[in-house]
This record gives C-alpha cells, structure tokens and sequence, in this order.
C-alpha cells in the first residue's frame, strides 16, 4: 500500500456497498444494458460461465467510470478467459445440481442416518462453492492468466476467511432481488447487473487485505 493502513473486513465491506449503493442510481442505463445483454448471451445456458464473466467485468468497469462496451467485454470473456469462464460456469451448473439432488437426499427418511449426514456435508460444500463464486469470477476479470485451480481456490479462500461479511454481501444481494422481483420485469433487467456490480466492488475492496492495490499505485488491474 501507498500509505495506507490497510482495511478491515468490516471497512471493506462497507466501502464496497457505499460504491454500490451511488452506481444503482447514477448508472441505470449501464444496469439495463448490462443485464439485457447477459440475459441474451447465456440464452444457451452453457454461456452462462463467459456471460456472468462479461457482465462482471463490464459493470465494474463501469463502476470505475471506464466506458467499456458490452462488445469489449464479451470479447475479453469469451476470447481471453473463454475456457477458464467456461469450465467455471460448468463447475457451478454441476455444484448447483449436486446441491439440489443432496438436498433431496437429506430429506429422505428410509435412508440411514449416516448416508444422509454424508449428503448434507455434501450439500454444505457444494453451497460453500456456489458462494464462493462472489469472488471467483472477479478474481478471474482481475487475473485472467491465473490457473483454474488458483481462482477457484482464492474464491474459497476469501469466502470463507471473511465469511460473516461475505453473507452480508450475500443478504444485500437477495434484498437487491426481493426488490427488483417487486417491479416484475426488473429481476431480468435490473438484478443481473447489480448483483454482478456488489460481487465486483467487494472483490476490489476485500483483496486490498492481502495485496496492494496496483490501482492506487498508477498499475491497472
């Protein structure tokens, strides 16, 4: 860092949803757009890993005040980072559907208490994956020439060693949907893209725990 104590947990957080908060009403037109185009581009449902990818790295962008466009962004995912956003778009679609069938299980009660226990520790891992993709896919905008494994592992990492202020994160987010669900059209219009925005802007600002900001430093990320 510059000179600069390093944030807390708890001040990271907050920044990240005091730079949120003032995007939402400054950048509509940024929100539309944004989500629009990821609605189109994961139309496929196998696009979904590139097109969540693009929208994270067009709205941070935006955020920052760069005038990225949605055409530059999709190239960036999808040419770039297309197999890395792709294979972790494929890992989420399977941790998603592994969850949902541990769930099931859980419930069955003619199964024995031991199988059902070894589910829901399943279930709870692949709950913690999913959460983790907060920060896998902006770490993956930040560092496209970082392995796989590495991403997946800093999105665990940091997920789960501020896990508290990541299920605030995660609370501001399901709030976000609960609103734009209460406008109808607005959770395909609107949701995608802020959703994408907090996940970027807490990224940013938890990582300055463990790295310097090169941002600050005159350094793109």
């Amino acid at each position: 860092m510059t000179g600069r104590a390093r944030l807390t947990a708890r001040d990271c957080y907050i920044t990240a949803l005091r730079r949120w908060v003032p995007f939402l009403w400054k950048e509509p037109n940024s929100l539309l757009a944004g989500s629009c185009w990821f609605i189109l581009t994961c139309v496929p449902v196998v696009t979904a890993g590139p097109a969540l990818l693009a929208l994270t790295h067009y709205v941070r962008a935006r955020e920052r005040g760069e005038r990225v466009t949605w055409r530059e962004a999709r190239s960036f995912a999808f040419g770039r980072c297309g197999a890395k956003g792709w294979l972790m778009g494929l890992c989420d679609a399977a941790a998603l559907i592994l969850a949902a069938g541990c769930a099931l299980t859980v419930t069955e009660e003619t199964l024995p208490v031991p199988v059902r226990f070894l589910y829901a520790v399943l279930f709870a891992f692949d709950v913690s994956f999913l959460l983790s993709g907060m920060f896998r896919y902006p770490a993956l905008r930040a560092q496209p020439e970082d392995k796989l494994g590495v991403l997946i592992l800093r999105g665990y990492l940091l997920a789960l060693g501020n896990l508290g202020w990541t299920l605030l994160i995660f609370c501001a987010q399901l709030l976000a949907l609960m609103v734009c669900a209460l406008t109808g059209v607005g959770i395909f219009l609107l949701f995608p893209a802020a959703s994408a925005c907090l996940a970027a802007c807490a990224y940013d600002c938890i990582i300055r725990q463990y790295v310097p900001d090169k941002e600050d430093e005159g350094v793109a990320t």
